[in-house]
């Protein structure tokens, strides 16, 4: 009788320690699939973080270039940018470039690099200044109170737009241009007397009317009687 007692505890044992080394494997098999997942999930992740800094940079590069397009332009001719037809925050222009000439469209380009569509596009306004001796900028068109159009400064906002999962990805920023190489005319030959009625498409020597002067002379003006 104790022989029987002895074997059915002893096999009552060994199916504990069965069932604990089966526990066992199960949680270590668990803990191993929710590493492997969290591993997975990091290196997409990392991969799309990846993806996400290219295209940012991409885009950033395209800005840029598109910034220094439009400076370009407003150096060859301030008019070209000055004089636009429509300029707000909302404005949307882009550069047209035709062998070595730059023009200025209205609307918006796309490029596409390495599978993706980048939208590119600039607005343009106004910008006022500030009536004291200061001059600083205020804001753009309109103007408020106490402040005045700048026609020498404009303010150039650049936009790169891309599809980006559920949402757009966008770069922009802006800046300002100034017009800093005016022409300007000199004129210091008047030797062709009075008598030009204005206005004229070509300069020349001649002036229209004038008193106790003496311009006969290129280069001198002489006030009669000293």
């Amino acid at each position: 009788m104790k022989m029987e007692k002895f074997k059915i505890i002893k096999n009552h044992s060994l199916s504990e320690i069965r069932g604990q080394s089966l526990m066992e494997v199960l949680i270590g098999l668990a803990i191993v699939a929710v590493i492997i997942a969290a591993a997975a999930m990091a290196i997409s992740f990392g991969l799309q973080s990846n993806k996400t800094n290219q295209r940012n940079q991409v885009a950033s590069s395209l800005a840029q270039q598109l910034a220094d397009k439009v400076k370009a332009i407003s150096d060859a001719n301030w008019n070209d940018i000055y004089n636009l037809a429509v300029k707000s925050s909302s404005s949307q222009y882009y550069v047209n470039a035709s062998g070595t000439a730059l023009t200025i469209a209205s609307g918006t380009a796309t490029t596409s690099l390495e599978g993706i569509v980048y939208t590119l596009f600039f607005s343009v306004e106004n910008v006022c200044r500030s009536n004291d001796a200061s001059s600083t900028i205020t804001s753009t068109a309109p103007c408020p109170s106490g402040s005045s159009e700048d026609p020498s400064t404009q303010k150039i906002t650049v936009y790169t737009r891309w599809p980006a999962a559920a949402r757009t990805g966008e770069i922009k920023f802006s800046y300002y241009l100034s017009r800093w190489k005016n022409r300007v005319f000199k004129q210091s030959d008047w030797s062709g007397g009075a008598g030009q009625e204005g206005p004229i498409t070509e300069p020349n020597n001649k002036y229209a009317t004038s008193s106790d002067i003496d311009a006969s002379a290129s280069g001198v003006i002489k006030i009669q009687g000293f």
